[in-house]
């Protein structure tokens, strides 16, 4: 008991915190004999901080999503258009840009080569997430629902933007949507 009281003996219960993982990958980067890739260590860095990231940290604004009206009328005009935003899934609304009815996807204007209107190939189904949930609870949805864009609503439930799954996983990679990878994208 007198070595205890002076050297006392703490034994680890095995149980470790985030905050102790994040630390210990800090660590292993500053190891000059680090056997592991710094890629591999980012990844893992940034998966444990993945779930403290919110859906607004990533959501594209209003301002600047390429929304498509359901009366719109499918042509080379719209075509080339949707084309230069680089995306392939665009929110659809009904009679005002409030009204999300739908999500267009790129692909299926494929079948429009006797025009017609893009209430005839919007895919009906909606998928919304709230700006303050975590990007693991919007990953949680992507598998749930097999969406692949969502409708950003506020706590007034006002449309403010959308995240794609493309936005989430970079994300969790470390990457920035700046366009980085686009060498690897073709996008036709």
């Amino acid at each position: 008991s007198l070595v205890h009281r002076y050297y006392p003996v703490h034994i680890h219960t095995g149980l470790y915190e985030r905050a102790d993982l994040l630390d210990l990958i800090e660590q292993q980067k500053l190891q000059p004999d680090n056997r592991i890739p710094p890629e591999e260590l980012e990844l893992a860095e940034h998966a444990l901080r993945f779930d403290t990231y919110k859906v607004r940290s990533i959501l594209i604004p209003r301002k600047k999503v390429r929304a498509v009206g359901s009366d719109d009328a499918v042509g080379p005009i719209l075509l080339d258009e949707l084309h230069a935003t680089g995306h392939n899934r665009f929110p659809v609304y009904g009679k005002s840009p409030d009204d999300i009815v739908g999500t267009l996807h790129l692909i299926s204007l494929e079948e429009a080569k006797q025009g017609g209107h893009v209430r005839d190939f919007v895919e009906k189904s909606v998928a919304y997430l709230h700006e303050g949930d975590t990007l693991a609870d919007a990953l949680h949805a992507v598998h749930h629902t097999k969406h692949q864009l969502f409708v950003v609503v506020n706590s007034f439930e006002e449309y403010v933007g959308i995240v794609t799954l493309e936005n989430i996983l970079q994300t969790l990679v470390g990457q920035q949507p700046d366009g980085e990878f686009d060498a690897h994208h073709d996008l036709k």
